[in-house]
């Protein structure tokens, strides 16, 4: 039967401590093994921590959550009869805490009754009152009195201090003042006499006092229904047609009537009294006055219990009660009723009870039956009878979806019944039902149900059996259910109509049993298939019974005509998925993998063939759900929104799971099959990156994007413009070393085309910065390893981190820097990221430090990136930083560039011979003159060949040496070749040479070398002759006969190898001294930041000198390499694109590095593919852009982050202080465009102007919002040119110059025909009276002289043309003056009064 649930035991029975079973069971004798310690009677209080368990005179009271013995007392009367305990309840003097009294009724028998309140906590007896009829049932009405008690009671109530409603033989009702406001206490054995008042009197305070003084209580005698020994029911009139001669009576022997129920509402200040003769009134406690009283029927049952419900936002004034006709359980002979009526009453209102506003309904109008329900069973039932019945006090929409308009703090909507029923009373079975009247409602309020007559779940009212394997309770007394545990199922789609029925609910209960209690728990309909659905994997090869409940409760919606198996199939599966039972379909992957239920359809390719289904379902609502983030349509994303994003990212990681167990399960499959199943992998594995990535932007506030502006988080154009300017200094360095660029640009060459097509369809050009965030996550879907995205990302945050204020955005901040962190990223990847950045920002030092750390793995650096560091720090002068990093990392030598590269850096620190030896191992055995060749162009290019001269070079390395400066073009080389040829005293070459020289020019060099070589000549006679015969060349002179040579010393002191030396200092490089300072940066300047955003700030103190020696040498540069060296060439990325492997500690899909482009399909390709972002116009009041912000911030702040969150296994070496900038200025970037006509002729100075009065305006700029009486004239064309002014601001003194944007050719046209500000024929001035016409005429001579000055300062600046918009842009840099006055501020609206 689909209605009834089952109530899941979560605990054993527990039994009573034996304290408490000895004491319940010492009246029955253990001699003759009669020995009983299980009770008779046992309740649980509302917040189902305290139990209370009777029998006979003996009451515990049990602390449930811990099995705990509060308190104990065994009642006893003063006559030899022993009291029985008929009723009990609980209750706390301060509302909502735990239960600190116990008010028992006792049966004395002839001796009548007693009414005791038992203390918890002292386990004493402190209030004990005779009654001269025993008690039947017990009803708090209020806890406290005074002024704590409600106002609208009856005057002679409000004098009590705790009141409780009592119940007697006969039908006797008595309201008794517990005066818990008095330290008197009275016991069992000297128990308090009873006081009758009458409630009419005005003497009920003194009556009270009098009593109290006698150790008495106060009661008023609601008993109005006795006559003599006679009990006479009216039926007293309800409706307003009514009369008194309608009213019928019905009489009863007074010992036959009893009350055997009481409940009190504060909603109607009412108490409902039932009577065993099936019977039950309503009596008001704000007049004690009868205002309903039931019909008796004869066959009627005793009213056993009463409970009361308030409807949720019902417009009339409705409240109802239940009624429980119901016999004892001994006394059972047929089947129990529960009815429910609905009071319609006059007025409702707010009453103030203690601290909480309740209603209160008054003037009841008419009562009406509108529900009955018999308390059967599950099989065939003849007896049943209620065990309890009462209303859940929950939280004002603790349980509803939506509680927005609750009108007070609780909710009385659900009504709990519990009862025995079974075909004899040894084999009855505990059950459980839940009303929601609210759903009642909604279900157009049936009048009755039947378990029985209908497969379909019922909307109002649930079913649920209480399994007691083996009876091993001993049978159940009460059941609290708590209500904090009270919740709706929430399913992972939208809420449907099944979610909030009765049965949806999940809740615990405690259930107290004769020998002891436990816990249960029920799951709810839902709750429940999803449990039978995870235990049972083999209902996917017979899904239709799951396929019937699943839609019946509403967990998917489809066709109840019972589609084919394999659409059961995959709609259970989606159900698993949604409901994250992974477990499920990978235990159904594993079962089926050996082909036994093939022939049913249930194979390894239906699951991939399914998930591949939902992959692409998943990434169509994504893109829909996504797409309002990324065009500018919303400010902030919703939770819903957030909700979604967490959700289809755990199926994702679910399909991945799926997939990797359907690979794991496949046995010899195809070439095709086994790529078609690693492409669905690897595709699932780049969408849940993907969106992983857009919820941790949305959760951190990235997401959704904003306009360009302050609230804007991502300054896309700031970045922009800073990389572009960065790339352009990056293009003017030497290319001696290879070609420099940006770390960043080779992490982005990671990506191939993929990024640049994303970033090129999102509107950028296809570099970094990326043009958008969307452009930025765009990235995460294309194939390739995660680690690289992460990078990127993590990049950029670390410039978002420098940018952004660290006051307006320092939580963000924080969370930028943990993103690597939050998505597994190692930390060797993190830190050699860190170093990139650092480096790019031209922090060298730290950059290096950061890179030598022993946390990197050496795997993470690819041999371009060896280059590309290299490359960057010799191209910007850090040689030594550069050899430190070659000699520590050592990177490996794959090719000819790599040796180029170490060459120039050992060569750029003066270590030539290292160079030479490094070169010479490099050749090996067979020698390889192409690499001493690129040897000796290295040095050349780095003018270090004088001192290869000083190498010991063997006779076959200097041949090749004289071969290649003879081959040099450059002049500096062949002044080598001439030194090379003096010191190896090969003079008749030198001499050569140096005619050769002589051919080319040379200047003072020339002359310099000339007198070198005269000088030569005057030395050696042998050199002379020959030197003498060159220079005759040509003449043919008869050979002079030999002769002697003969050398006569002039100067004894004259030394050879004193003027060699000379020479060769001569030849070689003059020393120039070094400034004490690094190279490249200014004299006193030291760095406050570094990189792209930067300043500089004057230091005169002291340098600390660095722990590395640093090997500085100076650089000539020639005329020609300054020619040919390129000024304003950007850099690009190195061709060679490099690969990361992923690491196995990352928790995304991208497994491999290679490329799986060969492999996807066309499904594939479209579920990789992001929506076209089409950014739509919001009406905004845009702000200040980023680029208002006059100083960056420091890269000191985003070191100090890297510091404190990038992992180190040692403290990273202290970075200098001393950093190399260039100051920039940054424009303030206007937020409103203003238009007004510029004439092209500027008109003559007015020499008469006068000067401008106090409190008028310097200008008057004419823009739609703003209303005067030029502004009326000015046509459309006058509205072509932008003047970049906030609207606040315009009349202020300070904009003398304005930003001119644009001038169309209308306007041209305009302002050549008409010289004057305006010219408009047929102006309306005319119809203006003459004050104003004077006012107006004023005002435009004001306006002219300003707008005068203002042109000629646009006239005389400089203007630049900006290379990116392409368009004719006059842009003029706005000088900030002083604050206006205040009269100046109020001009304008002077103005336009």
């Amino acid at each position: 039967m689909p209605q009834l649930l089952t109530l899941e035991p979560t605990s054993k029975l527990i039994k009573f401590p034996s304290a408490v079973s000895y004491h319940l069971g010492h009246k029955t004798g253990f001699e003759n093994h009669e020995f009983d310690g299980s009770a008779d009677f046992g309740m649980v209080s509302e917040d189902g921590c305290v139990g209370v368990l009777s029998k006979g005179c003996s009451l515990d009271v049990i602390y449930l959550d811990t099995n705990e013995r509060l308190s104990a007392w065994t009642f006893t009367s003063q006559s030899d009869q022993e009291p029985e305990i008929s009723c009990y309840l609980t209750f706390s003097e301060k509302p909502g805490a735990r239960a600190t009294h116990v008010i028992a009724g006792l049966n004395c028998g002839l001796d009548g009754g007693q009414l005791c309140v038992l203390d918890i906590a002292s386990s004493k007896v402190i209030r004990c009152i005779s009654l001269p009829y025993p008690v039947t049932s017990l009803a708090l009405v209020s806890s406290c009195g005074g002024p704590s008690s409600a106002g609208y009671l009856h005057p002679a109530l409000r004098y009590f201090h705790g009141i409780v409603s009592v119940g007697l033989t006969q039908g006797r009702l008595f309201l008794v003042d517990l005066a818990l406001d008095e330290t008197f206490c009275s016991t069992d054995s000297s128990p308090a006499g009873a006081v009758f008042v009458d409630p009419l009197s005005r003497e009920v305070p003194r009556y009270r006092r009098e009593a109290l003084n006698r150790g008495n209580h106060v009661v008023i005698d609601l008993s109005c229904d006795l006559r003599g020994p006679v009990f006479v029911w009216e039926q007293a009139p309800t409706g307003p047609t009514s009369s008194p001669s309608s009213m019928k009576e019905v009489q009863f022997p007074a010992d036959e009537v009893k009350i055997t129920a009481l409940h009190y509402s504060s909603f109607n200040a009412s108490l409902a009294v039932g009577y065993n003769i099936g019977t039950w009134k309503l009596i008001s406690l704000q007049s004690l006055q009868i205002d309903h009283s039931s019909n008796y029927l004869r066959n009627d049952k005793p009213v056993s219990h009463i409970s009361f419900q308030e409807p949720e936002n019902d417009p009339r004034n409705y409240v109802y009660y239940w009624i429980v006709r119901s016999d004892r359980e001994e006394d059972t002979e047929s089947l129990a009723v529960a009815a429910m009526y609905s009071l319609t009453y006059r007025n409702k209102q707010s009453e103030l009870i203690g601290d909480e506003e309740m209603p209160l309904y008054t003037d009841l109008e008419r009562l009406v039956l509108r529900f009955e329900h018999v308390l059967g069973g599950e099989e065939e039932t003849n007896f049943s009878w209620c065990v309890g019945m009462y209303t859940l006090e929950l939280a004002a929409g603790h349980v509803n979806h939506d509680s927005s308009d609750v009108e007070h703090s609780k909710d009385y909507a659900l009504n709990v019944i519990f009862w025995k029923a079974g075909s004899s009373l040894t084999s009855a079975a505990t059950y459980l039902g839940v009303f929601d009247i609210n759903a009642w409602y909604q279900a157009q309020m049936p009048s009755t149900f039947s378990v029985d007559e209908s497969d379909e779940l019922c909307s109002y009212f649930s079913h649920s059996l209480l399994d007691d394997p083996n009876g091993q309770s001993g049978g159940i007394l009460d059941l609290a259910v708590l209500r904090d545990s009270v919740t709706r199922f929430s399913g992972s789609g939208p809420i449907l109509e099944q979610h909030c029925f009765p049965s949806s609910l999940t809740f615990d209960l405690v259930v107290v049993a004769r020998e002891g209690y436990l816990t249960a728990s029920h799951l709810g309909i839902q709750r429940r298939v999803l449990t039978e659905l995870a235990c049972r994997p083999s209902a996917l090869v017979q899904p239709s019974q799951l396929y019937q409940i699943c839609l019946m409760a509403g967990l998917a919606q489809g066709n109840m005509m019972e589609p084919s198996l394999l659409s059961q199939r995959e709609l259970l599966l989606n159900i698993a998925l949604e409901y994250n039972m992974v477990g499920l379909v990978v235990a159904a992957v594993r079962d089926w993998a050996d082909g036994k239920y093939s022939k049913a359809g249930c194979t390894l390719k239906f699951i991939m063939d399914w998930a591949w289904k939902r992959v692409a379902a998943i990434k169509e609502r994504l893109d829909i759900a996504t797409t309002p983030l990324f065009d500018l349509t919303i400010r902030e994303a919703d939770d819903s929104c957030c909700q979604l994003l967490c959700q289809l990212s755990g199926q994702l990681a679910q399909l991945v799971s799926i997939l990797a167990a359907v690979s794991a399960a496949a046995g010899v499959v195809t070439q095709v099959g086994l790529e078609q199943l690693e492409c669905r992998q690897n595709v699932t594995g780049l969408v849940l990156l993907y969106t992983q990535a857009v919820g941790w932007f949305v959760n951190r506030g990235l997401l959704p994007e904003q306009p360009e502006g302050r609230s804007n988080p991502y300054p896309v154009r700031f970045l922009t413009d800073s990389y572009r300017e960065r790339r352009r200094n990056m293009g003017k360095l030497t290319r001696s070393f290879g070609k420099p660029c940006l770390l960043v640009d080779l992490l982005c060459e990671d990506f191939g085309d993929d990024l640049i097509r994303c970033f090129q369809k999102c509107g950028g050009a296809g570099d970094y910065p990326p043009p958008s965030l969307h452009a930025l996550l765009s990235v995460f879907l294309s194939d390739n390893p995660a680690p690289a995205k992460l990078r990127l990302v993590q990049y950029m945050f670390l410039d978002l981190a420098q940018i952004l204020d660290q006051d307006e955005w320092g939580d963000l901040i924080d969370n930028l820097i943990k993103f690597p962190s939050a998505f597994s990223l190692p930390p060797s990847i993190i830190k050699l990221t860190q170093a990139f950045w650092l480096l790019d920002h031209e922090d060298w030092e730290e950059s290096v430090a950061m890179m030598l750390d022993p946390l990197l793995q050496e795997d993470d650096l690819s041999p371009d990136h060896h280059r590309a560091i290299l490359t960057a720090l010799l191209a910007q002068g850090q040689d030594a930083l550069a050899l430190k990093y070659s000699r520590i990392r050592r990177p490996p030598i794959l090719d000819q560039r790599d040796v180029q590269l170490q060459i120039s850096v050992l060569l750029q620190n003066g270590a030539i011979q290292e160079a030479y030896t490094f070169q010479r191992s490099q050749q090996g055995s067979s020698g390889r003159p192409e690499l001493l060749q690129q040897f000796y162009q290295r040095a050349e290019q780095l003018k270090k060949l004088d001192s290869v001269l000083k190498l010991s070079l063997s006779k076959a390395e200097e041949d090749q040496l004289v071969r290649f400066l003879q081959e040099s073009k450059k002049p500096h080389s062949q002044d080598i070749l001439l030194m090379y040829y003096l010191q190896r005293s090969r003079y008749t070459e030198a001499m050569q040479l140096n005619e050769k020289l002589k051919t080319l020019g040379g200047g003072q060099k020339a002359a310099a070398r000339d007198a070198i070589m005269d000088r030569y000549c005057s030395i050696l006679p042998s050199l002379n002759r020959g030197y003498v015969t060159l220079k005759k060349k040509g003449q043919a002179p008869p050979p002079p006969r030999p002769e002697p040579v003969n050398i006569v010393p002039t100067d004894m002191n004259m030394s050879l190898g004193s003027r060699a030396r000379t020479l060769v200092q001569g030849l070689e490089t003059p020393p120039q001294s070094l400034p004490s300072q690094t190279p490249f940066r200014k004299k006193g300047g030291r760095r406050r930041d570094i990189g792209l955003f930067a300043e500089e700030e004057t230091y005169t103190g002291k340098r600390k000198l660095s722990d590395i020696p640093t090997l500085s040498f100076p650089t000539e540069v020639t005329a020609e390499e300054t020619l040919n060296a390129p000024t304003n060439e950007l850099v690009s990325p190195p061709s060679k694109r490099t690969r990361m492997s992923d690491l196995s500690s990352l928790s995304m899909s991208a497994r491999g590095p290679n490329r799986i482009h060969s492999t996807l399909t066309a499904d594939a390709l479209h579920i990789l593919e992001t929506p076209t972002i089409v950014r739509k116009s919001i009406s905004r009041t845009r702000e200040g852009s980023r680029d208002s912000i006059n100083t960056p911030h420091s890269i000191l702040k985003v070191k100090k982050l890297i510091q404190e969150n990038s992992p180190s296994l040692e403290p990273a070496a202290s970075p200098s202080d001393e950093f190399m900038t260039t100051n920039r200025s940054r424009e303030t970037t206007p937020t409103k465009s203003l238009r007004f006509k510029v004439p092209k002729k500027l008109p003559p100075a007015d020499t008469n102007v006068m000067p401008m009065p106090s409190g008028e305006a310097h200008t008057t700029i004419f823009s739609p919002s703003l209303v005067s009486p030029v502004a009326e004239l000015a046509t459309s064309s006058d509205r072509e040119i932008s003047f970049q002014v906030p609207a606040h601001r315009v009349d202020q003194d300070e904009f003398k110059r304005m930003k001119v944007r644009s001038v169309s050719e209308s306007s041209k046209v305009s302002s050549e025909e008409n010289e004057s500000f305006h010219s408009v024929t047929g102006s309306p001035r005319d119809g203006l009276s003459p004050t104003l016409r004077t006012r107006l005429a004023d005002v435009e001579r004001k306006a002219k002289a300003v707008l005068q000055e203002t042109m000629e300062d646009i006239l005389t600046r400089e203007t630049s043309i900006r290379c990116d918009d392409k368009e004719d842009v006059t842009e003029t840099e706005v000088e900030k003056q002083p604050e206006p006055t205040d009269e100046v501020k109020k001009a304008p609206e002077a103005e336009d009064k």
